[in-house]
């Protein structure tokens, strides 16, 4: 019987104005065996971006004229 084990990620994000201090804790965590990755704002201001949205999704339609109002 073949069991199938399943992988708990879990992820931490740092955020510094320093990037010595960054490579500094990415360093300990590549030595601890934990894979490390530096995400762009940008890529970090698209994924709040989608949250955002997702919580905000209702299913109800809403005129583009009513959006666009808003924005005004």
């Amino acid at each position: 019987m073949n069991k199938r084990v399943k992988k708990i990620m879990e992820t931490a994000v740092f955020n510094s104005e320093s990037k010595e201090d960054l490579s500094k804790l990415i360093s300990i965590a590549n030595k601890m065996g934990i894979s490390s990755n530096i995400v762009p704002s940008s890529e970090i201001e698209d994924f709040y971006l989608t949250q955002a949205l997702k919580d905000g999704e209702t299913g109800e339609y809403i005129p583009e004229e009513e959006i666009f109002r808003e924005f005004k």
